[in-house]
């Protein structure tokens, strides 16, 4: 029988099916890796915004932030840091994070945290419920940015990566994403032009030796104003100076010079924040400095010091020890130089050392020695000239030198009235009135305040009794506090002392102010003016010593403060220059501006303590989107 002829017509269609059973797997396959992207994308926001809010949520809540009393927390931290460079800020700077500043929550307190909001024992990352292990994400803030006035932008981000991870696995998908902006206003303007923004503020320079330790940021203004730390003179703050440093002791914050640093102390202290300047680093002895060093000129190891962080300079970067050793990274522009021995360059760093460029360390920001931080756009040297028109000469006690402490006149009282004592007298036996009040304005208040006025004021023995309020007393000549005995100036519960001089200030022995609060309903409890301007460098205008424990904040920006021979002062001090020696220390103490004030806000009250971060605006989404 004959074969029936074959036209292909099955071999077509088998194709067709196949073809389009093609097409369906292959469009299947296509929608499933859509959809595992789709799925790994929900994912990773989930983690991104996971971190986020916890990050936001603890800089909100940042007065809980801290495990302990004794310790700040992450956001309390932050915030003080970016309070602090707000003021010598240009508008779009970002001043959050710099060199040494660590913006990422700690990832094990965020897994403890964890659990704990969600009952949990502690158990692998890979188990247990999905919002613990999202919580384990990296979260933090990427940066800080600052805006016109006193607001800034803080921009919140979350990474995927979870505690444990292994910095060397980085990869595209790994990398945070900023998904929260939010723009606080941190009601700075007082601060950063703050009479008492630093501790230690002299606008011509600073000395501290013969163990006067430091509690507080110390600061020049001027060019060229350099700082002198010598003789376990330690500085539990920052130091920025328009000028040179040199110091043979520690510093536990951050380093900032317009000239070159010399680091001279040996093995028992440390430098504890980052170091940057516009000149040269010497480190000519065995200190560790714990964070990154920065300079636009060299950096030179004399002596067996260790660097924590990374080294960047613009010119070489000169080991002279073969001890010394840079736990980071090197960078330099003009290359790294062993002269010490033949070992080998690669060997001074845990991390890389090349050629390469250097970002340049900006100019020191200065400012002005009495700045215009009163109510009207009025300086101190103003304030004073309008202070002494308003109060009359002819009022008792003005027009006179008045000395209180010493026989018929020992005990005396300053209320809201006026200056009184008991007289001794045989004949008199009775409280009389020394100094006659006025009711007038008055710097740093935003009302009319009681004002008394004498020329030369003078108190020696016994005891000068604030009370009844906030009393103000204007010096039109030299102020004398506790030159003899007993109590000393003494204020009571309630009251508050504000004195302006126009002349020379010596607080002596018998003033010890060691139990009396740093701020009474808002105000400092003693705030010291002085408008005397010392002509030379030799010059004390504003003088502590003996065994005086003052509290005070001394705002005197034409005279020299000095603080020698075992006198102490727990508070502030800004001076043209400012010297701490035999001994003597200055203690930062907190201070607040609620209540008082002159209506501006600019009262020369710390504000750090209490500044207001008040939240203007939320958006979520990159600043692309």
């Amino acid at each position: 029988m004959k074969a029936s002829k074959q036209s292909g017509f099955v071999l077509v269609v088998g194709m067709m099916l196949l073809t389009v059973a093609s097409g369906a797997v292959i469009s299947g396959m296509s929608v499933n890796k859509y959809q595992e992207r789709q799925a790994g994308n929900y994912v990773r926001t989930n983690n991104y915004e996971a971190g986020t809010d916890e990050a936001f949520r603890r800089f909100e809540n940042y007065e809980e932030d801290s495990r302990s009393d004794d310790k700040a927390g992450w956001a309390e931290n932050i915030r003080a840091v970016v309070e602090d460079r707000l003021g010598d800020s240009e508008k779009g700077t970002i001043i959050f994070p710099l060199d040494g500043d660590d913006n990422w929550l700690p990832s094990d307190e965020r897994e403890e945290r964890a659990r704990e909001r969600n009952g949990e024992e502690e158990q692998d990352e890979d188990g247990g419920d999905e919002d613990v292990k999202y919580a384990f994400t990296r979260a933090g803030i990427k940066e800080v940015v600052k805006l016109e006035g006193d607001r800034v932008k803080v921009i919140f981000w979350g990474e995927k990566r979870l505690s444990g991870y292994d910095e060397s696995d980085a990869s595209e998908d790994n990398n945070g994403r900023d998904v929260l902006q939010a723009i606080y206003s941190i009601n700075n303007d007082e601060q950063s032009n703050d009479a008492y923004q630093d501790v230690l503020l002299g606008c011509e320079g600073v000395q501290v030796s013969g163990g006067g330790g430091i509690n507080g940021n110390v600061r020049t203004l001027q060019p060229g104003a350099g700082v002198r730390l010598s003789g376990d003179a330690n500085v539990d703050g920052n130091v920025t100076t328009m000028g040179t440093l040199y110091t043979d002791s520690s510093i536990t914050g951050n380093i900032l010079a317009g000239d070159d640093i010399t680091l001279d102390a040996g093995g028992g202290y440390a430098y504890g924040g980052s170091i940057a300047t516009t000149g040269s680093v010497f480190f000519e002895n065995s200190a560790p400095a714990k964070g990154n060093v920065s300079a636009n000129g060299d950096v030179e190891f004399n002596n067996a010091a260790t660097v924590t962080g990374n080294v960047s300079v613009g010119g070489k970067v000169i080991f002279d020890n073969s001890s010394a050793y840079v736990s980071g990274d090197i960078e330099s522009q003009e290359g790294t130089v062993n002269t010490a021995n033949g070992k080998e360059i690669d060997k001074f760093a845990g991390g890389s050392v090349k050629v390469g460029s250097h970002t340049s360390v900006s100019p020191v920001s200065g400012g002005e020695c009495d700045p215009k931080i009163f109510s009207g756009n009025h300086n101190l040297s103003m304030e004073v000239s309008d202070l002494l028109a308003a109060v009359p000469t002819d009022k008792t006690g003005a027009d006179k030198d008045i000395t209180v402490g010493s026989y018929p006149t020992v005990d005396a009282s300053l209320t809201p009235g006026g200056l009184s004592a008991f007289d001794e007298t045989w004949n008199v036996q009775k409280d009389v009135t020394l100094a006659e009040a006025t009711t007038v304005e008055a710097p740093t208040f935003d009302k009319p305040v009681s004002v008394i006025r004498t020329k030369d004021f003078t108190q020696k023995n016994g005891e000068l009794n604030v009370s009844g309020g906030d009393v103000v007393l204007l010096v039109d000549g030299d102020l004398t506090l506790g030159s003899g005995g007993g109590k000393g100036l003494t204020i009571d519960p309630g009251s508050t002392l504000t004195i302006f001089v126009t002349g020379e200030t010596h607080i002596k022995s018998s003033t010890q102010m060691a139990d009396v609060p740093a701020t009474t309903n808002g105000r400092s409890t003693l705030s010291l003016y002085s408008n005397h301007k010392d002509s030379d460098s030799y010059s004390r205008g504003v003088l502590i010593d003996g065994s005086a424990q003052a509290l005070a904040n001394i705002y005197a920006p034409y005279a020299n403060v000095s603080v020698t021979a075992g006198g102490g002062l727990r508070g502030s001090a800004r001076g043209k220059t400012v010297t701490v020696d035999g001994g003597g220390e200055i203690e930062y103490v907190p201070r607040s501006t609620s209540g008082g004030g002159d209506g501006s806000g600019d009262n020369g009250d710390d504000n750090s303590s209490a500044s207001g971060w008040s939240l203007e605006g939320l958006s979520y989404g990159s600043p692309e989107e």
